[in-house]
This record gives C-alpha cells, sequence and structure tokens, in this order.
C-alpha cells in the first residue's frame, strides 16, 4: 500500500445512461456528482432509498461501467480522470493544465455530456487537447526531425491526408519558426433543437466565406498598389 492518505478518493464521479426518448436520448443521471474519500481501515455505507443509485456506485467504481465523468483514485493510483478541474464550490475550473495519458486522454476528448449544446463544450476540449499534443509533437520533431517518419506512421491510421513520408521529411526539415498558435479553426453557428428532437448546427455561411478566404487565400496586391 502506498503512503497516499486515503485508499479511495472519489470526485465528482457521474454515471449517466442514455434512455430513448421518442426520436431521441436523454440521460438517465444515475449517479451524478458524487464525492467521498475512504482511509484504510474505514468502512463507509451509502444509505438511500432504493433506486438513488448506491448499487451504480459500487460497480462504477469496479469499472463495470465506464464513469461518465469524475475522478477515480485508488491507494494513490489513478483508476479513471476525465480531466475536469473544480473549485471549492463544485463549479469547473477552465483553463488550469492537467496531464493524461491513454484511456483518460481518449475519455477526455470524446466525452460530451448531455446537456444541450454538450457538442461545443467537447470540441473545445479536443482543440485544446489537439494543440497540447501539437506542441510536444513539434518540440519533439524540432529537437530530432527524423522523428517525424515515426509519428506520422503511428497517427496515419486515425486521419485523412494525401501528404506522403518523403513530404513529411521534407516538412520536418522546415518547422524551426512553426507555431499552432491560432491554428486550429471552427465554423461558426448556431445550435438549435429541430422538430425530431436532435440537436442541429447551422453553419453561418458568410463565416464559412470568411474562413475559406482566411485559410486558403492570400491576398495579392495588383501592379501600382500599395501594401497595407
Amino acid at each position: 500500500m502506498s503512503d497516499n492518505q486515503y485508499l479511495l478518493q472519489v470526485e465528482h464521479l457521474k454515471q449517466y445512461f442514455p434512455v430513448q426518448k421518442g426520436f431521441r436520448k436523454i440521460p438517465l443521471k444515475a449517479v451524478d456528482d458524487i464525492s467521498f474519500a475512504i482511509k484504510p481501515g474505514e468502512t463507509l455505507g451509502l444509505v438511500g432509498e432504493s433506486g438513488c443509485g448506491k448499487t451504480t456506485v459500487g460497480r462504477t467504481l469496479l469499472r463495470l461501467y465506464q464513469p461518465t465523468a469524475g475522478k477515480i483514485i485508488f491507494d494513490g493510483d489513478v483508476l479513471f480522470d476525465s480531466g475536469e478541474q473544480y473549485d471549492e464550490n463544485g463549479k469547473i475550473v477552465y483553463g488550469t493544465d492537467e496531464t493524461i495519458y491513454g484511456k483518460d486522454a481518449l475519455q477526455y476528448v470524446r466525452y460530451r455530456g448531455y446537456d444541450f449544446d454538450a457538442a461545443s463544450y467537447r470540441l473545445e476540449k479536443q482543440k485544446v487537447y489537439l494543440k497540447a499534443l501539437g506542441a510536444k509533437m513539434l518540440a519533439q520533431v524540432k529537437s530530432n526531425p527524423a522523428s517525424a517518419v515515426n509519428l506520422f506512421q503511428a497517427v496515419s491510421p486515425y486521419m485523412v491526408t494525401d501528404i506522403s513520408l518523403s513530404e513529411i521529411t521534407y516538412l520536418a526539415d522546415n518547422l524551426g519558426g512553426y507555431s499552432l498558435d491560432n491554428k486550429i479553426y471552427s465554423l461558426k453557428g448556431e445550435t438549435t433543437v429541430g422538430d425530431q428532437g436532435f440537436e442541429e448546427f447551422h453553419y453561418d455561411e458568410g463565416a464559412l466565406y470568411d474562413l475559406m478566404m482566411q485559410v486558403f487565400y492570400e491576398e495579392v496586391k495588383g501592379q501600382g498598389q500599395e501594401k497595407g
């Protein structure tokens, strides 16, 4: 056993199940934001009426269910962490740094929740993760350009690109001053609930036009025009 003060720590644990209602799925919040800690030798009893989520808590801690959100620590080892940080009032704190790996990283970028427009929240988390991952990959390639080949081969099964391996090698030699700052774009629009009860995203045509001009085109000054 480690020197950790607690044998088990549970922080803001959530376990939701999707339930079909008409043409849409709604969340059944079996466990909604529960926190507790148990020291070695202590016994904790969960008390409540039938159906309040006691069994679900146990099954979730045993990982018979994949938690929806929260953090589980057993004997100092993090068993699950969805990545959110909370203040003393239980509110999510944005802008904090957290290091996550493997399945926890996968859960962080995939979890979207069930609240309205939760996809936008997930998109922001994915952008944060991609920027952090991209910065580490760039740093590695800058220090060792040959590593770009291994990185490209590792991620190529998960992306769509027509860039060849030889082009990757060429690009790796020219990344000295490159940065990912402000290089990830999101299309502006509005999320609404459609007639079938599902969320629908309606993109802004003007914003799409501006984005395409910004990303794919560069203004060329004609002869005799002054540069701005």
